[in-house]
């Protein structure tokens, strides 16, 4: 087993985690201390004290390295995001990245940090160009959750842009920076924890050297399937801030939810989450709950999960989440790409409403069908998603072992 110290960097931490990327940050930390490693994470925030540690499970110490400064005057943020677009374009290597936000000494605290007690720092790969300084401290350097960030944002450009002259143009500049970002340093980074065999595939092509596919999974360890509900209740959990998680509940409410009250009556379609505008109003079979505290309770509280996303970035944890609590899933192809899922077998992948309608109504009036789906759902969950699975992966694959 390896004995030394892993530096965990983990900006702007909320308490208690609310996003799939601090979320997956703590399983993580899990996987590192399962290799041997002690863990100390790198904190940024605004406050420290006793419920940081404590909403870090899987840390041996948590050290506060940066506070966040106020925000850049806009014009400081134009001539950044200009330098770094006119670097995109001549294919420079920049040293920062446009969208950062601002820290107190962030950079030079946690690289010497790292200098003074860490044998390897995990990065996530939107830092990937502190990578050769943290190198020339002597440490292993590994890149978590490629996400594929200007793929992502290349998806965005094309759904979000359109009769938005300025969103087009700052979404542009974000795909230049970040395109130009991955293929900078990527290959400057010792190894490259990936998400999915997808973003694997993508992070080789972008030049990353080494690439582990290391799966999310955060508290799922704890889940177990539990009993589907009698009533028919179609479930959708998100944060309605991001685009793609607002038209997907615009789709399900406006295209599917009419659909399925043809055939269905008595069905009902729940929504929860943060950000839900007030123009989609309470109707007839239509439930809407705010943030809810825990996700998989709400998860567990519908019989069917309907995932309609058509950007994605990184491994959804929503749909990871309703696989390892054993519910019949409809997605689409968008979301399950580049997953080791098999459509028709895990879940009902579609396209557009009505085939989204029909495959909700077939796993409510085939019961039998639907508990097979979830059953495959939840094996392939502990094959390729659970803490176990990405333990025996990085022990059999990692240098960081």
């Amino acid at each position: 087993m390896t004995v030394g110290t892993m530096a965990v960097v983990l900006p702007d931490y909320p308490v208690p985690p609310v996003t799939g990327y601090h979320l997956r940050m703590l399983s993580n930390l899990a996987v590192s201390q399962a290799l041997g490693w002690r863990t100390s994470v790198l904190w940024f925030g605004e406050h420290a004290g006793r419920n940081v540690t404590q909403a870090i499970p899987h840390a041996n110490e948590v050290c506060r390295v940066a506070a966040r400064l106020g925000p850049r005057p806009l014009p400081t943020r134009v001539i950044q995001r200009g330098r770094w677009l006119a670097g995109a374009l001549a294919h420079r290597h920049m040293s920062s990245y446009p969208f950062s936000l601002p820290y107190e000494g962030g950079r030079k605290a946690v690289i010497q940090t790292v200098g003074e007690m860490a044998d390897a720092v995990l990065l996530p790969t939107t830092l990937c160009h502190w990578a050769p300084v943290l190198r020339s401290t002597g440490a292993l350097v590994i890149g978590d959750a490629v996400d594929v960030n200007s793929d992502l944002a290349l998806r965005l450009l094309r759904s979000e842009s359109k009769g938005n002259p300025l969103r087009a143009a700052g979404l542009a500049v974000n795909y230049l920076a970040c395109r130009a970002q991955e293929q900078g340093f990527l290959r400057e980074l010792d190894e490259v924890w990936a998400t999915s065999p997808g973003e694997a595939h993508r992070a080789r092509q972008l030049g990353a050297r080494r690439v582990v596919v290391v799966p999310s999974t955060f508290k799922q360890w704890d889940l177990a399937p539990t009993e589907r509900p009698d009533v028919p209740i179609v479930g959708f959990v998100g944060n309605f801030k991001m685009p793609p998680n607002l038209k997907a509940a615009r789709f399900l409410v406006d295209q599917v939810l009419p659909r399925l009250q043809r055939s269905v009556p008595n069905v009902v379609l729940r929504l929860a989450g943060d950000g839900l505008p007030e123009d989609i109003l309470v109707r007839p079979g239509l439930e809407i709950y705010g943030p809810v505290d825990d996700a998989s309770e709400f998860v567990a509280s519908c019989a069917i999960s309907a995932l309609p996303i058509r950007v994605r970035g990184g491994v959804p944890l929503k749909l990871i989440e309703a696989m390892a609590l054993g519910r019949p899933i409809v997605a689409t192809p968008e979301l399950v790409a580049g997953l080791p899922i098999t459509p028709g077998e895990d879940m009902l992948v579609v396209t557009d409403a009505d085939a989204f309608a029909d495959a909700i109504i077939r796993l409510i009036t085939q019961p039998q069908l639907a508990t097979r789906l979830a059953t495959h759902a939840r094996a392939t969950f502990e094959s390729e998603f659970s803490l176990d699975a990405a333990i025996a992966r990085a022990r059999s694959e990692s240098i960081a072992v």
